[in-house]
């Protein structure tokens, strides 16, 4: 393995001798093909072999670099295998040439007038970023792809300590750059099933040898407790080697197979009493089955072995799920996964699929230029043969009367054909192939979209109405809402735009990384499903705002569908598979969306009905406990960083980084603003009778307020920022929590009780238990300590990766949750001693709350989302394994794939089963 691969065009070769002979002096082993070799496949065998060994692809920017063929296949091959890629600019070449994923990166230039030395230096600090990670992607990837390239042979496998270490770097660097790849996934995945496997076997033959060793006689007696604790020892690393597998599988968003692994954890657990009541071998199952539990998206797949899946549609009654296949052929499904008929007859791959309006005819299109139907029985009435191309685009028109093909390159054209398979018009369409065709509902326009990058309205007898035009790329879906107001279009240019019916460009939707194959609407018109090359879906209301993003499909998507009754979103992907995702599903989590930055604070009022959320987006809301938006708080002028409602939830308290502490009436309605006349305000608490207030400032000190706003005094003796503030139980002590790395007790008249040495790099937080007899603090030093009231020091408790953001008590003192920067929320109990680990972010996690019932946690996040979790329901082995076999059962009853075995996994779990 090498630390750099380098990719240039030979006429640069000077400058990249000259940077190779730099690298080679800090000790940088670098893979460079000096030799203009001709591309024979010995020779890109080795290339590849290098590209895939090197920690970093150097790739030097050139106008000859970039318009190399072989330059973009050395490319395309590091984006294949996620390498990290850092380029560096030699010679400035035109931005339409460079290569799209080099684009997004941060480049280096090392032009002629540039100084060479001073960003070489920026060059060593770019390759060492993150070094360990990127070190573990290039080992693991050498080991995946010779696994790969024995026909994936066991003996190839990971174990032991490597096994540990790699499921590690997937859980702990999972979304780090750079990526794992699906085959890193694979290889870790099937290394684990294999040990597994190993140790279910040694856990057989325990089994054996205890029960020959009890039958024999009391003499043995010795023998069989150790056989038994073998035993228990062999059980312990399964289940813990399956918990592992299930984050793994979770941090590679393959949720659904870590459900699956996390079920067969907790069904091992739960037959095994003296497992459940280990407290380390609980802590893993439960954090591994709670979190796929809770955030499991796939509800069931089809699958087949048919290759791509170009397309899938439902019947208009909902019962049929047709696919359209690269293997030549169109599947039907049942929607519970069962598979009922294969569609043969086409010459080529079948790219679309579309049923009348009466379901009565299916249309399927294929690469090999032919349109065929077919009834519900799965009898071909007819082939359509007219297209000179592959055929692209099928809509039926609302009436089921009139059948709109598109052609591809070559061909370009629209053709409409009657029920019967009677071509009744051609028209040429556009300048390029014709991806998709769509009615609008009342018939009476058809829309078309094209590689020219255009998308055209028409009569429905043909004639044009009109073109619009916005997007930079191929126009690749296009859909017309319900009512027929506005048409949805994704495109190569990786947008969605949305567009009224008379063509005027309404909005421009961005999220993803890649063109958008797919665009669909739900049958109500208020979600807008997306999906295409980056392998996300996402759903946007037609406002533009984001509702979700979806990830599970390992390759690119090329259809969505929504079922009849919207109650299903149906995909076809790359991947081979169709995967069903339910969007009405009751959940124990709720995902909320709203504000348009990091959420800085989440806080329950008393009465435990309403959440007040604030955010970097200047504002604070108010949430119902279901998860509906009430209302928005404007009036900061700077990032919120925290609210708190007085005890008789009358009031509440937000102070921002624009130096002023508001006062805002339970309606929402402002009473006071008050200007701190400092620095940033960090943090607000109220004292228990509601009769003051507390701060925490910017310039190192607590101010006291009244109830009205006038301030009181000052605490003062912190050297640093104070972060956090909080009142004891009975109001008589103030512990304050700063920069400084100290804590200090104040009581309420001012006195200095303590200074606590408590952390070292800093207090972020701190926060009293409900009794008042446990101060909680964490600090930047990533750390939890628990100390008595008086500041003896409790415990100090180690497991967060990052610095501890926010902590919450439950309501009746026994379980502490700590939220951090490294994605995750821990909870503990009243000693400090661990429970489970909530995981799940994306981003760090800023804010956490209990309900005043103890029932739901909330919890905020830097992505700018806040997810309400319904802890009674997460907290139960029972109520997880029931929930979790409920959502998988379709799964085990109709997937070919699974062994027997794997079907009787739920079996005697959850109320369908």
């Amino acid at each position: 393995m090498s630390d750099v691969f380098i990719s240039y065009s030979r006429k640069d070769k000077d400058f990249v001798k000259r940077l190779h002979t730099a690298l080679e002096q800090y000790d940088r082993d670098t893979w460079v093909d000096w030799e203009d070799i001709p591309p024979t496949a010995d020779w890109w065998e080795e290339i590849q072999v290098g590209i895939e060994g090197a920690n970093t692809f150097l790739f030097v920017i050139s106008p000859d670099s970039v318009n190399s063929a072989v330059c973009r296949q050395e490319i395309d091959h590091a984006v294949k295998h996620n390498k990290r890629l850092v380029p560096i600019v030699y010679r400035m070449a035109e931005d339409k040439a460079i290569h799209p994923a080099l684009v997004k990166h941060n480049w280096i230039f090392f032009a002629q007038d540039e100084d060479f030395d001073l960003n070489f230096q920026k060059l060593l600090k770019a390759l060492d970023t993150d070094l360990d990670h990127v070190r573990s992607h290039t080992r693991l990837l050498v080991r995946a792809t010779e696994w790969e390239k024995k026909g994936q042979d066991d003996s190839f496998l990971l174990r032991g300590r490597d096994l540990e270490e790699a499921e590690h770097w997937l859980i702990d660097g999972g979304e780090k750059e750079p990526l794992p790849t699906q085959l890193q996934r694979e290889y870790v995945n099937s290394s684990r099933k294999a040990e597994t496997a190993r140790q279910q076997a040694e856990i057989r033959r325990q089994r054996i040898a205890l029960g020959a060793v009890t039958s024999v006689s009391i003499v043995a007696t010795v023998f069989a407790v150790v056989a038994f604790f073998q035993y228990q020892n062999a059980t312990k690393r399964e289940l813990i080697a399956l918990s592992k597998t299930s984050e793994a599988l979770f941090a590679s968003n393959q949720e659904f197979e870590a459900l699956i692994a996390g079920l067969e954890a907790g069904t091992k657990m739960q037959r095994s009493p003296w497992a459940k009541g280990d407290p380390e071998v609980r802590a893993q199952v439960m954090t591994a089955l709670q979190q796929a539990v809770a955030w499991v998206k796939e509800g069931n797949r089809l699958e087949k072995n048919s290759g791509i899946i170009w397309d899938v549609a439902w019947s208009p009654d909902g019962k049929i799920i047709a696919t359209a296949c690269q293997d030549k052929t169109a599947q039907l499904w049942s929607p519970d996964g069962t598979w009922l008929k294969t569609l043969e007859g086409h010459g080529n791959s079948v790219r679309k699929v579309a049923w009348s309006p009466d379901g009565k005819i299916l249309a399927t299109a294929s690469w090999d230029k032919t349109v065929k139907l077919w009834n519900q029985d799965g009898a071909l009435l007819k082939t359509l043969e007219e297209h000179t191309a592959s055929v692209r685009g099928l809509a039926w028109s609302p009436d089921g009367e009139i059948l709109a093909t598109s052609g591809g390159t070559g061909d370009n054209t629209i053709k409409l054909w009657n029920r019967d398979g009677v071509r009744l018009k051609t028209f040429i369409a556009h300048t390029a192939e014709v991806w998709r065709v769509a009615w609008s509902p009342d018939g009476q326009t058809l829309a078309s979209a094209s590689e020219d990058k255009t998308v055209k309205l028409w009569k429905a007898d043909g004639t044009p109405i009109k073109t619009l035009t916005g997007h930079t790329e191929g126009v690749w879906s296009v859909a017309w809402s319900p009512d027929g107001q506005l048409l949805a279009t994704g495109s190569g240019d990786s947008t969605v735009k949305l567009w009224k019916a008379d063509g005027t460009l309404v909005a421009t939707f961005t999220g993803h990384s890649k063109g958008v194959r797919s665009v669909a609407w739900s049958p109500d018109g208020k979600t807008i499903a997306s999906a295409g090359d980056d392998a996300t879906i996402k759903l946007w209301k037609p406002d533009g705002s984001l509702v979700d993003t979806i990830t599970g499909h390992t390759q690119q998507i090329y259809g969505v569908s929504f079922s009849p009754d919207g109650r299903t979103l149906a995909t076809a992907s790359g991947d081979g598979t169709v995967k069903l995702w339910p969007l009405d599903d009751k959940k124990p989590i709720a995902i909320l969306r709203g504000h348009k930055d990091l959420v800085r604070s989440v806080a329950w009022s008393p009465d435990g009905q309403t959440l007040v959320s604030t955010s970097a987006d200047r504002t604070l809301k108010f949430w119902k406990r279901d998860g509906s938006l009430l209302r928005t708080l404007t009036g900061h002028t700077d990032e919120v960083w925290n609210a708190a409602w007085s005890p008789d939830g009358l009031t509440l308290a937000s102070v921002s980084w624009d130096k002023t502490l508001k006062l805002w009436q339970s309606d929402g309605t402002g009473i006071a603003t008050i200007n701190a006349n400092s620095e940033e305000i960090w943090d607000v608490a109220w004292s228990p009778d509601g009769q003051m207030l507390a701060t925490a400032n910017d310039d190192n000190t607590v101010k006291i307020w009244t109830w009205s706003g006038a301030r009181a005094f000052t605490l003062s003796g912190h050297t640093k920022t104070v972060y956090t503030v909080a009142w004891s139980p009975d109001g008589e002590t103030i512990a304050s929590g700063s920069g400084d790395s100290t804590i200090k007790l104040w009581k309420r008249d001012r006195t200095l009780i303590k200074t606590l040495p408590a952390h070292k790099e800093g207090v972020r937080v701190v926060a009293w238990s409900p009794d008042g007899q446990i101060l909680a603090s964490g600090g930047f030093d990533n750390t939890v300590k628990l100390w008595k009231y008086d500041g003896t020091l409790l415990k100090t408790i180690t497991g967060h990766n990052d610095a501890v953001w926010d902590m919450a008590w439950s309501p009746d003192g026994q379980i502490l949750a700590t939220a951090s920067l490294d994605k995750t929320v821990k909870l503990w109990r009243r000693d400090g001693s661990p429970i489970r680990t909530l995981k799940g972010h994306s981003e760090g996690v800023l804010s956490v709350s209990f309900s005043p019932d103890g029932k739901i946690l909330a919890l905020a996040d830097k992505n700018g989302t806040i997810v309400l979790y319904d802890w009674q329901q997460l907290k139960d082995l029972d109520n997880l394994l029931s929930r979790g076999c409920d959502w998988v059962r379709d799964y085990l009853l109709t997937n070919a794939n699974l062994d027997p075995s794997d079907r009787r996994l739920c079996k005697g779990i959850g109320t369908r089963f």
